[in-house]
């Protein structure tokens, strides 16, 4: 399977704290509760059928409260918690914190 060219995805970061290459996003010096989005807009049916999705994630400097949500899918670019709160549709994955722990959550509007 081809690795997505990250480049072609659009970028939402005021603090400039991502960096995005080819295949790899970096965040660095990431502020408590700063939002940022790298996110395609794929359209409409594009997910109609069976996909898969492969992620690597590394962690270098996580506390106990660091929250990375680091994969998704929604019907909106936002963050998950807006989602919800608007009863939008998302699927997520998300790390917590420096005890390691991985959680894959669904939003049903």
């Amino acid at each position: 399977m081809a690795n997505e060219n990250l480049t072609t995805f659009t970028e939402v970061d005021s603090n400039n704290i991502v960096t995005v290459s080819d295949n790899l996003i970096t965040v660095a010096n990431a502020p408590y509760q700063h939002e940022f989005l790298v996110y395609k807009d794929r359209g409409e049916n594009y997910y109609a059928g069976d996909f898969e999705h492969t992620v690597a994630v590394r962690s270098t400097s996580a506390t106990a409260h660091t929250h990375l949500c680091f994969w998704g899918l929604s019907n909106a670019a936002d963050d998950f918690a807006d989602i919800d709160a608007a009863s939008g549709d998302c699927l997520y994955a998300i790390d917590v914190g420096i005890s390691r722990f991985f959680f894959l959550y669904e939003i049903d509007g």
